[in-house]
């Protein structure tokens, strides 16, 4: 049982949506399955799945975020509601289209495609500004703050650099989930959590061992002023890394046939 925290969760946040069926055939028009759809659903994806398993741990979640006035930004709001979610700050606008990830699932819970169904822009100034206006409005009433941020258009620059220096200011520490290769945008956060790959990219170095692991964090550490750097590294666990020390947490091995929102969870549960 963890103890109750006020987490403020700011970033993308997505529809996902399955179709689940049986594959008995190939296709006579392409060589491809064909799947007999039995069953479909629509669940959170992206910083609303990082509120999910917020909600799951019994923590107090305030999510903000932007999405479409369309299909999939209906939805969200719709399961949010249904989940007892607190909508306030879910910001709607029709130059935004929100990001649907469509799955398509066979046999044995196999994924067989994924379909995107999304268009990233730039948000323009007035929603940043009504962005940061509700993360100023809420922050003081937080005790930490998480950044999902999938490149979808939430989290710019611009947008990042004033909540975590808006959350330094109130000594909030503020834990980012990355996705992002300009490593710069991240500066002054508590902790960045980045997979093997991302690490790679944000460091411009090939990374294989876990010294080079090491290595590479407390490089990025100097570099971008951050306090820690969480590296995931699948079923090989994962490195902690700060200026001064490091440490490695093992995985514990299990058969999985979708790792869909892994990342969520970890930083959810680390928060």
């Amino acid at each position: 049982m963890f103890n109750t925290k006020k987490i403020l969760v700011v970033g993308d946040i997505m529809l996902d949506s399955y179709y689940i069926g049986e594959v008995q055939r190939i296709s006579p028009e392409a060589p491809v399955p064909v799947l007999l759809k039995k069953s479909e659903k629509q669940v959170l994806g992206g910083g609303a799945n990082v509120a999910v398993n917020l909600k799951a741990a019994n923590q107090e979640v305030k999510i903000i975020s932007v999405i479409g006035k369309d299909f999939a930004g209906r939805q969200i709001k719709k399961i949010m509601e249904e989940m007892d979610f607190d909508i306030s700050s879910i910001i709607e606008d029709k130059s935004i289209k929100t990001t649907e990830k469509i799955r398509m699932i066979g046999n044995a819970d196999q994924q067989l495609l994924r379909v995107d169904v999304e268009e990233i822009v730039l948000m323009q100034e007035d929603l940043e500004e009504k962005l940061i206006s509700e993360v100023k409005k809420y922050i003081t009433r937080t005790d930490i703050v998480v950044l999902s941020d999938y490149c979808k258009g939430v989290l710019s620059s611009s947008s990042t650099h004033k909540i975590i220096k808006i959350a330094n200011k109130y000594k909030k520490q503020v834990l980012v989930d990355v996705k992002d290769k300009n490593i710069n945008k991240y500066k002054g956060a508590f902790l960045i959590k980045p997979n093997l790959k991302e690490l790679q990219e944000l460091s411009g170095r090939t990374v294989r061992t876990q010294e080079e692991i090491i290595e590479t964090s407390k490089f990025l550490i100097k570099k971008v002023d951050v306090d820690n750097i969480l590296v995931t590294q699948g079923s090989e666990g994962m490195t902690l890394v700060s200026e001064n020390e490091y440490k490695h947490y093992k995985a514990s091995k299990v058969e999985v046939f979708d790792v869909t929102g892994a990342g969520d969870t970890s930083i959810s549960y680390l928060a």
